[in-house]
């Protein structure tokens, strides 16, 4: 508290570094987001998964389908 009334920063004042070039780190869903999302089993986005239709990202062997790879997905199945 001392330092704060004498002028000085705790660590909550303190910002995060930003990551350099200003390039969006992506977002990533777990299949049971996208099946929630959707209203559909996860088995039903597994199969998705497995005949190729949604792109999945292993990482440390963890299935994760990016944002951006959900949107196509939707955008090639859109009705109208």
């Amino acid at each position: 508290m001392r330092a704060m009334r004498d002028g000085g920063s705790s660590s909550s004042d303190r910002q995060r570094p930003q990551h350099s070039g200003g390039a969006k780190i992506p977002k990533f869903y777990t299949i049971e987001q996208i099946a929630d999302f959707l209203v559909v089993s996860t088995r039903t986005v597994r199969r998705w998964l497995h005949d190729e239709l949604l792109v999945a990202h292993r990482i440390n062997g963890i299935v994760r389908i990016s944002e951006a790879d959900f949107a196509a997905f939707l955008a090639v199945r859109r009705d109208g």
